[in-house]
């Protein structure tokens, strides 16, 4: 996901982690794309938000060690399992069908006090004249240490959009950087566990016929981004996840997680 309105150029270490009209999105359209990249990179002044793009028998409820719940700590065993399944089956049927789709971390996650995240990752795709279609989803439970939950306006499932044109260039992009993966501070006195996942695609069908819109979903920024599932996206390439659980309620914070494929 590109957080274009939160991304910085000059890529700080606490920089944010963490998207239309057709004619401005179209592939074979250069300029269109360099000034769409160029004003989400613009628009990079804001401090560390949530972000995803370019700007059990148990109680779920039952905390069971390390901060998490049961039902915290399938899905974090789960993430990992499908997202290596899901990317074995994804190269088999790139070997049929082609369109390939990668990423290469660009800046290695970094899990900081309060449930802060950022994890940067750059994509490559064999795909021509199209666009990468990102599926999001995410959860978080946050807080106070009386266990009182503190506000939170996370967007549990979305889908954003970059173009990619003849050459196999991706827009848009700050540097290598095309997806940049936040998730807020929520201060000291906080605890929680949030988690990330997503699926990629190529398609050859406009976002811009399919809703997305900028702001679609808050957390993708500028790019092209919409709430509701589009249709002819065909199987997903690429799968990622990431997870923390935090407890800054102690005078010493923790934050901890995993993340993957880098």
């Amino acid at each position: 996901m590109f957080a274009a309105s939160r991304a910085h150029q000059s890529l700080p270490s606490q920089r944010p982690a963490g998207r239309i009209g057709t004619s401005a999105f179209a592939p074979s359209r250069l300029s269109a794309q360099r000034a769409f990249g160029n004003r989400a990179i613009a628009r990079s002044s804001r401090g560390p938000s949530d972000s995803s793009g370019f700007d059990p028998t148990a109680s779920d409820d039952q905390d069971v060690g390390a901060g998490r719940t049961a039902g915290e700590a399938v899905g974090d065993i789960g993430r990992p399992v499908g997202s290596f399944l899901g990317n074995v089956f994804g190269s088999i049927v790139e070997a049929v069908a082609g369109n390939s789709i990668s990423s290469a971390t660009t800046s290695a996650p970094v899990w900081n006090p309060h449930g802060h995240f950022h994890w940067e990752v750059g994509f490559s795709t064999s795909g021509r004249n199209g666009w990468l279609i990102q599926k999001v989803e995410s959860t978080r439970r946050a807080q106070d240490s009386s266990g009182t939950a503190l506000p939170d306006s996370l967007t549990p499932l979305y889908w954003e959009a970059w173009s990619v044109d003849g050459s196999g260039s991706i827009s848009p992009a700050a540097g290598a950087t095309h997806d940049f993966w936040n998730r807020r501070s929520f201060g000291t006195g906080s605890q929680g566990h949030w988690s990330m996942s997503s699926a990629v695609y190529f398609t050859t069908t406009d976002p811009a016929t399919q809703g997305f819109t900028p702001g679609g979903a808050p957390e993708s920024g500028t790019l092209p981004s919409t709430t509701t599932e589009p249709s002819d996206l065909g199987l997903a390439r690429l799968h990622r996840y990431a997870q923390g659980t935090w407890d800054s309620t102690s005078p010493t914070p923790t934050h901890t997680g995993s993340a993957g494929p880098q």
